[in-house]
């Protein structure tokens, strides 16, 4: 029997999201290198520019990786990784980082 080969997240998950003046942008995320990196773009030639995620976005993306789970796309230590870095992420900042 042959040993299974661990999936990583490839593919990069992406969606759209509208902002308070009511217009749309692309978020994309993917994991490379033991890191989430996150992207969005405002129009479609407009380059693609760092993201700073807020928790609608990592429920997203949560929501998005449990599905790749479950049709065998990604293995579950992806979803774990995802939680622990959401967790520190969302730590708050003190005083002496800002």
């Amino acid at each position: 029997m042959m040993a299974q080969k661990k999936r990583h997240m490839r593919k990069r998950i992406g969606w759209t999201r509208r902002d308070p003046d009511g217009g749309r942008y692309k978020v994309q995320v993917w994991f490379f290198a033991g890191t989430w990196h996150w992207e969005s773009q405002r129009r479609r030639y407009e380059p693609w520019t760092r993201y700073t995620p807020d928790s609608e976005d990592w429920d997203q993306l949560e929501a998005d990786v449990s599905r790749r789970i479950a049709r065998g796309l990604l293995e579950a230590e992806e979803l774990r990784l995802l939680r622990e870095l959401r967790a520190v992420s969302e730590l708050p900042k003190s005083d002496e980082d800002r």
